[in-house]
């Protein structure tokens, strides 16, 4: 009898401190249950941009943000500017750890291009820089938590657009993608007109 409520005391204790860490018991600092990324189909994106993306391989995510990127956008010094100037879209650029690496070089070809493209539309976008091999070190819980999957999320580039919730992620650099960068923020330029 003392054997089974010994071993029940510690699958009490074990399940104690490991349920909190599953999925289903993660909330939000408003106490809501932690959404995921909601995938979205490429129609909402402009049509143009949609066809080009379609037509040349282009390999890429959109989505809506969960609830609790929103809130680490609205509450987070770091990430605030996304909803603090409107009505521009933010981009968010996590450079690899290794610069020399394949990974690397695609970047600074990426980077190079895009920073580029972006000199004709500096009303537009907000920039946000990372670096990949950087520790996340929030006090709040909420937003280490938030950051760490949303920078996963992104990879190297993601492009926030706050009036719609959206993020899109190209899901690798390579040439494709970096030839798309003239028509991605050309077409979400065309978007704030």
């Amino acid at each position: 009898m003392m054997k089974h409520f010994v071993v029940l005391l510690v699958v009490f204790v074990i399940a104690c401190f490991a349920f909190p860490r599953f999925d289903f018991m993660k909330k939000t600092r408003h106490g809501e249950h932690q959404e995921d990324f909601k995938p979205l189909t490429s129609k909402v994106l402009p049509y143009t941009l949609s066809n080009y993306i379609l037509r040349n391989n282009v390999k890429f995510e959109i989505a809506e943000y969960p609830n609790h990127v929103k809130d680490l956008f609205k509450y987070n010094t770091d990430f605030s500017i996304v909803y603090r100037s409107k009505p521009k879209y933010t981009l968010i650029l996590i450079e690899p750890s290794d610069r020399l690496s394949l990974e690397g070089q695609s970047f600074i070809m990426f980077e190079d291009r895009l920073t580029k493209q972006l000199k004709y539309y500096p009303q537009d976008f907000n920039i946000i820089y990372r670096r990949q091999d950087t520790y996340i070190d929030y006090s709040n819980p909420y937003d280490k938590t938030s950051a760490e999957i949303l920078l996963k999320y992104c990879r190297n580039f993601c492009l926030i657009d706050p009036s719609r919730n959206s993020i899109f992620v190209f899901k690798r650099l390579s040439n494709t993608e970096i030839e798309a960068v003239p028509v991605l923020l050309q077409e979400y330029h065309n978007l704030l007109k």
